[in-house]
């Protein structure tokens, strides 16, 4: 059975200020739905620099932003469900917005480029623990942070924490150009055999560069 997702679980991976617990009082009224509140102010949403997802806000004193505060192309979205403007912001997960319905607690993706939203988890604590496998696996999607061969298979490792998530959450890898799978598509795609040049330079990553890049791939 998987962990329960709970403040100390993403601190075994996540640096205390790398962890960003929204106070109750600093919560969208919006927000109405009593599971997430208390998610949000007790696990909290990680905030780290330079990773593919990214927080709301990066001070926990900020307002979480509302929907149509954020995202300029809500005009050019079809079959848009009544009150999705006003559905609080939870993350950017690889260029793609991420909001919940502060009724239900579920969340949804507000695709980059796409004119329609689809769903993502059925619960704020799902995306804490996609969170917390995609940052404990960080060697596998990036590589040792010394830049030196461990000899394991890139592909394979990508491949373990793609079932690993999907095992999770099965229903999220149902569509293959979904978020998850794009994203995980996207870093065995950008990855490179050979990370450091005999000369000792980084060789310039494969894929279309879409995903950031750790240094030591760039």
């Amino acid at each position: 059975m998987a962990p329960q997702v709970t403040y100390e679980l993403l601190r075994s991976v996540f640096a205390e200020d790398e962890i960003l617990r929204i106070p109750e009082a600093n919560l969208p009224a919006s927000l109405t739905h009593a599971p997430t509140r208390a998610y949000l102010a007790t696990v909290g949403l990680p905030a780290v620099d330079n990773w593919f997802y990214l927080p709301p806000v990066w001070d926990m004193d900020e307002p979480l932003p509302a929907v149509e505060q954020v995202d300029p192309y809500l005009d050019d979205l079809v079959n848009l469900p009544e009150g999705a403007r006003a559905w609080t912001v939870v993350g950017e997960v690889a260029d793609d917005l991420l909001a919940l319905d502060g009724a239900t607690g579920r969340l949804w993706f507000f695709p980059n480029g796409e004119d329609e939203i689809v769903p993502s988890f059925d619960r704020i604590d799902a995306l804490g623990r996609f969170l917390y496998i995609l940052r404990r696996e960080r060697t596998a999607l990036y590589g040792p942070e010394d830049g030196e061969d461990d000899g394991a298979d890139p592909h394979a490792e990508i491949d373990r924490v793609r079932e690993e998530l999907r095992a999770a959450e099965p229903a999220t890898f149902t569509d293959p150009e979904g978020t998850w799978p794009r994203l995980l598509q996207g870093f065995r795609d950008e990855w490179t055999d050979s990370v450091v040049d005999e000369d000792g330079s980084a060789p310039a990553p494969a894929g279309d560069g879409v995903f950031w890049v750790p240094p030591h791939l760039r």
